[in-house]
């Protein structure tokens, strides 16, 4: 059970999850960049 739950700890720290979220981050970071500059210009 240990092993297991190591494993899986390591494939969501290495793996999915980190880049997951980072590049949730990221597609939402520049999203709202985006946005802000349209409202600007809109100004």
């Amino acid at each position: 059970m240990w092993e297991l739950n190591s494993l899986f700890g390591l494939y969501l720290y290495t793996g999915g999850y980190k880049n997951d979220f980072y590049v949730s981050l990221r597609q939402s970071s520049v999203y709202l960049m985006r946005r802000g500059l349209t409202q600007i210009k809109s100004l």
